[in-house]
């Protein structure tokens, strides 16, 4: 069973961003990403750290070097283990993926193909409905994410006009992009998925967001959630078992496509 568990969870590094043991001990990490919390110092903060590096790996005469340091940070938010990622050659493909986009060879990411990205795993796997991602459950965690990494997200917005300063200084609600670059796409997809495996505000289906913004709305208090983690881990080794991996190997791969990380590597 822990060969199996290793053998899944190298051919879905994408999928499963925390170490397979933290799931199957039903462990939450203290603050998940978007939690409400007071950054007093935020440089000083891992999340501070990484909105640097981001910075600094996306602008004009970025290195190799300054995107490889800026993927390795996300891997490390992320509890990604990087022998996995070494595994599928997943920060040499966001590295190349990145410097293309840099040198106008890479078109931009839409939220959408984050959507497309992760069903296409899930279904793959069979899994349950609050496994699945939306259109609006990715804008909602994109916009979640400015506090954590404002320096990264309100960056010049293109075809704005509007500067990330500007947009805070009007006092309007900050806005991120929907085209996003390969470097952006890889922090929005494995934080998604560091939040499905690990806060019930991301494990709901359909219906239980519709009654959670009803009652939002309407001031009634709002329905339970479940931490459905554990659950969800099960479903993820149930599904291994029943002989799904041969299939999933090439829904990965193709889901790395959707999400323009091909980068060349075969």
């Amino acid at each position: 069973m822990k060969r199996l568990s290793l053998v899944l969870f190298c051919v879905v590094g994408l999928l499963c961003l925390i170490p397979s043991m933290l799931v199957a001990q039903g462990s939450q990490p203290a603050h998940p990403l978007v939690k409400p919390q007071v950054l007093v110092a935020p440089e000083q903060t891992s999340h501070g750290k990484l909105d640097a590096l981001l910075v600094k790996a996306s602008a004009p005469g970025a290195t190799q070097a300054d995107v490889e340091n800026a993927v390795e940070g996300i891997f490390a938010i992320s509890g990604f283990d990087p022998e996995i990622a070494s595994m599928f050659s997943l920060k040499t493909r966001i590295v190349a993926a990145e410097l293309a986009y840099h040198n106008q060879n890479h078109s931009a990411v839409p939220e959408a193909n984050i959507v497309g990205a992760l069903n296409g795993i899930a279904n793959q796997l069979n899994l349950p409905d609050y496994a699945h991602t939306s259109n609006s459950e990715v804008r909602k965690l994109h916009v979640a994410l400015i506090p954590f990494f404002p320096k990264f997200l309100m960056r010049d917005l293109a075809g704005r006009g509007i500067t990330g300063a500007a947009a805070r200084a009007s006092g309007a609600p900050p806005i991120v992009q929907t085209q996003m670059s390969p470097l952006e796409t890889a922090l929005l997809f494995t934080v998604l998925i560091h939040q499905k495996l690990t806060w019930s505000e991301y494990q709901m289906t359909p219906a239980e967001y519709a009654a959670i913004n009803a009652a939002r709305h309407s001031g009634k208090p709002q329905p339970l959630l479940h931490d459905r983690g554990v659950e969800l881990n099960g479903k993820i080794m149930q599904a291994a078992n029943g002989g799904a991996l041969p299939n999933l190997v090439t829904q990965v791969f193709a889901s790395m496509n959707i999400l323009g990380l091909s980068g060349g590597v075969q």
